[in-house]
């Protein structure tokens, strides 16, 4: 083959790999000048009819459509000669990424985020296009002279191949250790591309071969976490990826690299993305972010006090008193906290918490009119009438014109004139019963006395 022309254009100069689909070579390409080298593939079906054709330009047009793509390598020409076909593609100048991947190396986690970001970026493009890969692995990955992620060998072509084989009909396009269960089976999915992604981020990290991993036997998941120094959270990421069965496997690139780019988030991206979403009331996503946020900084105050107002949105007050417990053993000065946890003790009805809890509030920081409000409220619930007068009073030292503070103020007058008027009354009858006794004591006594003298 080599020294061969072929299409009259393409001149065969070097071998660079091939298998039982076929041969790869490079080649010049003689009716261009300059930047002239490209990539040659040979496909050699063992039968050629209609549908073989079909298939073959249907490849084709994959190729060219995936080719757009910066990272991808463009398909120059297809074409049949011989009763072989061919494939001629750009010529990547670099190095595939077993020369980075190494056994007994393994990377640091900042390098396989970085990795992933960039294999996840090209692979979303790919999945848009409704394309399997089904060969990720770091001898399909070319590291460009720029030093950018080039994905390579799309294994749809080789499934062609087999396709129309006597020979390799059962052959499973893809490689061992990096093709998960239902590939093997020859049932691939766009999930099947994530799983051979995990598995190459993970042999970066441990510095082992993929088929060495051993896994537990009862879930068949893989275990690796031992083998490397990785967080939790991009160990949770990877396990994700790799799990045994497709369905509980992320489903999408585009929903691995959002994971993987909240890596590079801070606490305070987090803390602020929350905020956000809790103004725009998507509670559930506020609390989300929250517990991002605290994962990175499991001593953030202002994250487990903000994750408490998103769980009062969603009306899960256990949790929200338990987060607002959180932040204030962190910072026990913390009135908001305080103040927010009164809340809602006050909302279940426990106003002798309430209460406890807005004087907490109250100690830190006095000048707070709501809070002496509901303290107010608390106490009002509970008939403390001249106490929640004086709540209402400092509410409205603060704040004039708090009208909530205005008219239960005038409530409380009200139901302590009535329970002072019925007390009255009470009082009043207390004490006619008891001139009724001692006038009745005394003449009784009267009686007696007046028996005696009697002499009777």
């Amino acid at each position: 083959m080599l020294g061969k022309i072929l299409n009259n254009r393409y001149h065969i100069i070097d071998k660079l790999g091939g298998g039982w689909f076929g041969e790869t070579y490079l080649a010049i390409d003689q009716w261009l000048d300059g930047d002239n080298l490209c990539v040659v593939k040979q496909l050699k079906p063992n039968i050629i009819n209609k549908s073989t054709l079909r298939l073959f330009e249907q490849e084709a047009q994959v190729l060219f459509k995936l080719g757009s793509h910066d990272q991808i390598p463009k398909l120059l020409a297809h074409f049949q000669q011989d009763e072989e076909f061919y494939l001629v593609q750009e010529f990547i100048d670099g190095h595939n990424l077993t020369q980075e991947i190494k056994p007994g190396e393994c990377w640091g986690e900042t390098k396989v985020i970085e990795l992933l970001q960039e294999i996840l970026e090209v692979l979303d493009f790919v999945h848009q296009n409704n394309v399997i890969h089904r060969d990720i692995k770091p001898k399909n990955m070319m590291r460009r002279h720029d030093g950018k992620i080039v994905l390579i060998d799309f294994g749809g072509v080789k499934q062609l191949t087999a396709e129309n084989s006597s020979t390799v009909s059962t052959y499973i396009v893809g490689t061992p250790g990096y093709m998960p269960q239902e590939q093997i089976n020859n049932q691939a999915q766009l999930c099947s591309d994530i799983y051979a992604v995990g598995m190459l981020a993970i042999s970066a990290l441990t510095g082992w071969n993929p088929n060495e991993l051993p896994t537990d036997p009862k879930t068949l998941q893989l275990l690796w976490r031992d083998k490397a120094q990785v967080s939790d959270r991009l160990a949770e990421i990877l396990d994700h990826m790799v799990q045994f069965h497709f369905a509980q496997r992320y489903q999408s690139a585009s929903e691995v690299l959002d994971a993987v780019n909240s890596l590079s988030l801070t606490s305070l991206d987090w803390y602020n993305r929350g905020q956000e979403l809790y103004k725009l009331q998507s509670y559930e996503e506020a609390v989300i972010a929250f517990d991002q946020a605290i994962q990175i900084q499991p001593d953030y105050y202002q994250a487990w006090y903000n994750r408490g107002n998103a769980l009062r949105g969603l009306k899960k007050n256990s949790q929200a008193i338990a987060s607002y417990d959180q932040a204030i053993q962190i910072k026990r000065d913390l009135p908001e906290a305080w103040y927010s946890r009164g809340m809602v003790l006050y909302t279940w009805g426990r106003y002798d918490e309430a209460i406890e809890s807005y004087d907490q509030a109250i100690q830190i920081k006095q000048d707070h009119p709501d809070t002496w409000y509901y303290r107010g409220m608390a106490l009002y619930r509970i008939g403390r009438y001249i106490l929640a007068i004086a709540s209402f009073d400092q509410a409205l030292s603060i704040e004039p014109d708090h009208q909530l503070a205005i008219a239960n103020r005038k409530l409380a007058h009200k139901e302590l004139r009535l329970r002072q008027s019925k007390l009255l009354k009470w009082l009043r009858l207390l004490l006619f019963v008891v001139l009724f006794s001692l006038v009745f004591l005394g003449f009784a006594a009267l009686l007696y006395l007046i028996y005696k003298l009697s002499g009777y």
